[in-house]
Parts: structure tokens; C-alpha cells; sequence
């Protein structure tokens, strides 16, 4: 079972989602602090599977992590993202689930480059929080519906995150290697790399493979030195 560990001063929300979690029967909640501080302590203890965390207004009264930008003992500045990067550091092994009512498109980019791994915002539909945990223990990265449209219409062009195995795929084909020696790297058949290598270039816009590799350097999928 994945453990989930919950961070939130909200106690009907985070009772709600207790209760959902519970029932989903693929993951049971292991823990739930109101505030990062809390949290920061538990974490010290036992760690989850799931980081399940809200970016704003769960520090109240926290005087180790304010919300807002104020000089923490070492003069730096502390808040809910800043966290989350924090446990990114100490703590990779653990998947960072944002659930939060911020949908800012600056906010969605900012998690996703220091490793949050999911982003629901708590007007999305209950059942996402569920969908959310159960895809970033596969190695995915998970965007709600309105954040993933939001992120799309910023940027000007298709936007989406690459499988684990299409990230290896990606890999692979950047080192030049031929379907057979992919097939037997990946210990898959060569017709599956054949279908997997279609469908990437699809998904990629439909212009060959160069067109992928480079596309996926610029989302830092792959190193920029491996471009043929």
C-alpha cells in the first residue's frame, strides 16, 4: 500500500480526503500535519510514499516556516514552495503532490522544475487527488485537467510530461541506437519499439525523431550533448 502523508490545517478537506484515500484501497494515509513545521519533524521520524501538500495559508502561527516572505534565522526567506524543495533535497525518494488553489502557471512551472511530482487544484474533482497518487508511483508526472490546459495555453504549443519508459525510450534513441538494439536493451520485441517509437513521434508532433530528441532536450529529458 502506498503511504500517504497529508499536510493541511483545513480539517474538513483533510478529513475528506482521509476518507477517500481509505477507500481507494490502493493507499493509506501514514501521517497528517497542519503545518510545514509539523510536517518537517515527522518526516524526520518516518518518511512516506506520498507527500500530499498545500502551498498556502497551512502556516499559520508557524513561526519556523512563515507563508509569507519573511527573514527566516539565516536571513534567508521560507514558504510552501520553498518546502517542497527542501524535501526534494533531503528526501528524493518521496513523490510531492501539490493540492492547492493556486492555478498560476508560474506556480505549476516552479513545482515541476524543483520535482513536485503532481499538481490538483482543490476545485478539481476529489477523485484526482486518488488518480494523482496512483500515477506518480508509476514514475509519471501528473497535472489536473485546469492546470494542464492553463500550462498549454501559456507556453503557445502542445504541452505534456513523458512515461518513465517513453523517457528511456527517448534515451536510447538519442544514443543512436537501432530498433533491435533497443528492443534488447529494453528487453521488449522489436515490433513494440517500432510501435512506441510511432507513437512518440506522434505525440511529439509527427516530424521524426530529430525533431523528438530535440523537442525533449529542451524538456530536459534527455542531455543536450546526446542530440545527434
Amino acid at each position: 500500500m502506498i503511504k500517504v502523508h497529508i499536510v493541511d490545517h483545513h480539517k474538513m478537506l483533510v478529513d475528506g480526503i482521509y476518507s477517500l484515500i481509505d477507500r481507494s484501497e490502493i493507499a493509506i494515509v501514514s501521517g497528517i500535519s497542519e503545518t510545514l513545521a509539523d510536517c518537517r519533524s515527522a518526516l524526520q521520524k518516518q518518511q512516506p510514499d506520498v507527500l500530499l501538500t498545500e502551498l498556502s495559508y497551512l502556516v499559520k502561527g508557524d513561526r519556523i516556516f512563515p507563508l509569507h516572505k519573511k527573514k527566516d534565522d539565516k536571513g534567508g526567506f521560507y514558504n510552501g514552495i520553498d518546502f517542497c524543495e527542501d524535501v526534494k533535497q533531503n528526501y528524493p525518494h518521496i513523490k510531492i503532490v501539490v493540492l492547492t488553489g493556486y492555478n498560476n502557471w508560474t506556480v505549476v512551472r516552479r513545482m515541476l522544475d524543483i520535482g513536485v511530482s503532481g499538481y490538483v487544484l482543490k476545485t478539481s474533482p476529489l477523485y484526482e487527488v486518488i488518480n494523482a497518487i496512483d500515477s506518480v508511483m508509476d514514475g509519471n508526472i501528473y497535472l489536473c485537467r485546469k492546470s494542464a490546459l492553463l500550462l498549454r495555453k501559456e507556453i503557445k504549443e502542445p504541452f505534456f510530461w513523458a512515461t518513465v519508459g517513453e523517457q528511456k525510450l527517448l534515451r536510447q534513441l538519442a544514443e543512436g541506437l537501432t530498433n533491435e538494439e533497443i528492443a534488447d536493451k529494453l528487453y521488449l520485441a522489436h515490433s513494440t519499439i517500432i510501435t512506441k517509437r510511432k507513437l512518440l513521434i506522434q505525440k511529439f508532433g509527427g516530424e521524426g525523431t530529430i525533431n523528438v530528441l530535440r523537442k525533449a532536450m529542451q524538456m530536459g529529458l534527455i542531455w543536450e550533448d546526446l542530440i545527434p
